[in-house]
């Protein structure tokens, strides 16, 4: 029987994401989504549920209380182009607009999967694989914490051998731009399913309820999950024991006694703002040598913050150590290993 509602043109792109949106919803595999399986499912979008409750009545005009796949279509249609600030019309139906979004729901498109192949190719896989040194001066640059990008690294990885095939690197890649501009606010524990299908070219399906969006893990589980990760001794060469935090109050000295913005403090200089803390000289004498990394007889910014950290250690009570911590050398000042080099210069 033919649907009395809106007749939906879908692209292929829309053909391939709603129907995998069906999937999803479609919790019982009726091959309809009921009325309280749309309302879960739709409240993810983000839209207000007046919004909601007329997109519904357009979607079920024949008020079945339930959405074949076509009526569905036409809901998702309706909520992309409201979240695109459009009112819902159904004589609009047709009417071009991005993928919708819905909170946890993760999906690929082709333009997206296009792009990362051809960073993919660009890195200069060897046997159709990218290892962990390969990847990762590509997932620094993202300048993501490293806890996420260890998260990033254990979902992608997805047969744990410290490398990743097109497809996986597709999936870390989708990982890192969504979380850098914010569409991804939690990393999940697991890869959703149907995402590695995605990644691979192919259509997207799911087998099970436990495909429907889930609330995601505490922080303090999904952060366990890097302890074990292939990636871990790389991501760790980049941990630094001075914090985020501390560095940013450290290089709003570091300016006050930089007046002129010259990039480096001078023995005197940076003597004579270390003494306030009432420090002995020949305990700043021995921070001095161990921050100075370079031993050019002056502090750039992250020496200068590697003083300061020891510093305020040794004014809470710690021991000064003989020679400097691997963790407190900063990344910047750290050895790049041969082959980290090599692939810089290709």
């Amino acid at each position: 029987m033919l649907s009395k509602g809106p007749q939906i043109i879908l692209t292929p792109e829309e053909k391939r994401i709603y129907g995998y949106f069906f999937q999803l919803a479609d919790v019982n595999k009726k091959g309809v989504i009921e009325g309280q399986h749309a309302v879960k499912f739709f409240s993810n979008s983000g839209l207000p549920p007046s919004v909601l409750r007329e997109i519904w009545h357009i979607a079920d005009s024949e008020n079945l209380g339930y959405l074949s796949q076509q009526s569905f279509s036409v809901a998702v249609k309706l909520i992309a182009q409201a979240q695109n600030g459009q009112s819902p019309d159904p004589t609009n139906i047709n009417a071009a607009a991005p993928l919708p979004r819905f909170d946890g729901v993760y999906i690929i498109s082709t333009d997206d999967r296009d792009k990362y192949i051809r960073m993919f190719i660009g890195l200069n896989p060897v046997n159709g694989d990218l290892d962990g040194e390969g990847v990762r001066d590509i997932l620094m640059k993202s300048k993501l914490p490293l806890d996420k990008l260890g998260q990033i690294w254990t979902l992608a990885d997805t047969k744990k051998r410290g490398k990743l095939d097109m497809a996986e690197f597709i999936i870390a890649m989708y990982f890192v731009q969504n979380t850098m501009n914010g569409t991804i606010k939690n990393i999940p524990s697991v890869l959703p399913e149907g995402l590695y299908d995605m990644a691979s070219g192919k259509t997207p399906s799911t087998s099970s309820p436990s495909s429907l969006p889930t609330s995601p893990q505490p922080a303090s589980r999904q952060i366990a999950g890097v302890v074990d990760s292939p990636m871990s001794p790389i991501i760790q060469n980049y941990s630094w024991d001075v914090t985020a935090e501390d560095k940013a109050t450290y290089d709003r000295y570091f300016s006050s006694v930089d007046g002129i913005n010259k990039g480096y403090l001078t023995g005197d200089e940076a003597a004579n703002f270390f003494m306030k803390s009432r420090l002995t000289p020949n305990v700043l004498a021995q921070i001095w040598d161990l921050a100075d990394i370079r031993k050019s007889g002056t502090l750039n910014r992250d020496e200068f913050a590697v003083a300061m950290y020891l510093i305020t250690k040794k004014m809470g009570g710690a021991i000064l150590p003989t020679t400097l911590p691997q963790s407190l050398i900063p990344p910047s000042m750290r050895s790049i290993p041969s082959k980290s080099s090599s692939y810089i210069g290709r």
